[in-house]
């Protein structure tokens, strides 16, 4: 550890290395978007051409946000992330209202929805009665929990290892058509649409809609910054480096489905 890695009286050790932080990034987007919305954008768009257009262009405009967050992040590497950010730029009482906002509501409301979640799909494979379902979702989050409070290197690993099994997964998805030979390459023939169509401009405006939610999520490494080895380097690295690994593993994800 670096002297500027070691943590003053009033911060916070800085045990996350690069590839902690790009799980940080990989982990926090990759959910149940990649399978949930690509319905909703094929619907909305004439050809798989354009389908796969709008996934890199909306992770082309991820990358833009998250270089912007990196930016600051890298000027800011304080524990807070946005609240950190609106505080420098806005003054306490905004970072205030937002920090209370994200708090009570936004963050605590995303917790409990994704704990919900993981306990109902979990139902189809084990089947669960509702108050069984209510225990899991209650002591998911009791768990977790328990382990943010004890170590930060335990939540790394449970944070890499679940980045890691989520692309897995997708890498299988991704393979197994090739592998199965369930392949028809007719599926993936795209037709000319003419840019004056009023109808392809509107499916494009909502199936970007629809992808955004997929790609959300990043901006989680902002609020463990302080806790990252040389976050000037690393954070923007991670950032860059985990949107890539996002991007790459949807569009193939994507070419998988169709």
């Amino acid at each position: 550890m670096s002297a500027d890695d070691r943590p003053s009286p009033s911060s916070l050790p800085r045990v996350l290395g690069p590839f902690d932080a790009c799980m940080v990034v990989v982990g926090s987007v990759i959910g149940s978007g990649i399978f949930l919305k690509p319905g909703i954008a094929a619907a909305e768009l004439p050809t798989f051409g354009w389908i796969i257009a709008v996934w890199i262009g909306v992770g082309l405009l991820t990358m833009c946000g998250s270089l912007a967050i990196g930016e600051l992040a890298a000027m800011l590497p304080q524990a807070g992330g946005p609240y950190v950010y609106l505080r420098e730029a806005y003054g306490r009482l905004p970072a205030f209202l937002w920090g209370w906002a994200e708090f009570w509501i936004v963050r605590t409301g995303s917790i409990g929805a994704l704990a919900t979640a993981t306990a109902i799909y979990f139902g189809t494979v084990v089947p669960l009665s509702r108050v069984q379902q209510e225990t899991v979702t209650v002591g998911l989050v009791v768990v977790l929990t328990i382990v943010h409070l004890l170590s930060t290197r335990w939540v790394a690993v449970v944070q890499n290892l679940t980045a890691l099994a989520k692309v897995g997964f997708l890498a299988l998805v991704i393979v197994l058509p090739y592998l199965l030979g369930d392949i028809h390459p007719e599926y993936l023939q795209t037709t000319a649409a003419t840019a004056a169509d009023f109808s392809l401009w509107r499916g494009v405006g909502l199936a970007m809609i629809a992808v955004m939610w997929p790609y959300d999520g990043w901006i989680n490494i902002g609020p463990v910054t302080e806790e990252i080895r040389e976050p000037q380097r690393n954070v923007p690295l991670a950032l860059i480096v985990g949107i890539g690994i996002v991007t790459t593993v949807y569009v193939l994800a994507n070419v998988s489905y169709h």
